[in-house]
């Protein structure tokens, strides 16, 4: 189940903020395979790092993206607490996939700020690049995922 108020994150809607969002664009390459890329469906390098950019504008505290198997990942932080942004792209349902998670302390994990999800939310909110942008619960959408995936 999502959690979208007008294609907008709403965190106040949940007990906890929606961590995961799905969108799609076509203002980022998703068919050419770099010769950086650690796997052929490493997309997201240019989508990272416009969305670095974006945060930076909006005076926001940012790393420079990072390549996981998975897709591209960055640290920014929100009101002096780090958070890492996830993203890749799923080439089955033809959309990209983005998580904020929270930046453990030590070994213990910390709620997501609901100030991320909004940083995050505020440079998806861009009509021009972005288009059906759904914010998830990260357990509801985890669950939905699994059933998908075992019919």
């Amino acid at each position: 189940m999502s959690s979208v108020r007008a294609g907008k994150a709403d965190p106040s809607n949940a007990l906890s903020p929606p961590t995961v969002v799905t969108f799609q664009s076509n203002a980022f390459n998703s068919t050419v395979v770099r010769p950086y890329f650690l796997n052929p469906l490493c997309f997201g390098d240019d989508l990272a790092q416009h969305l670095v950019c974006e945060l930076e504008k909006k005076r926001y505290s940012t790393d420079t993206p990072a390549q996981e198997d998975f897709g591209w990942y960055f640290k920014f932080s929100v009101s002096g607490k780090a958070h890492l942004f996830l993203v890749g792209r799923r080439p089955v349902e033809q959309d990209w996939l983005g998580s904020i998670e929270r930046v453990p302390f030590l070994l213990f994990r910390r709620g997501v700020d609901p100030e991320a999800v909004e940083a995050i939310d505020s440079v998806l909110a861009n009509t021009a690049l972005f288009e059906n942008v759904k914010w998830h619960n990260a357990e509801e959408f985890d669950a939905a995922e699994k059933l998908r995936s075992n019919p």
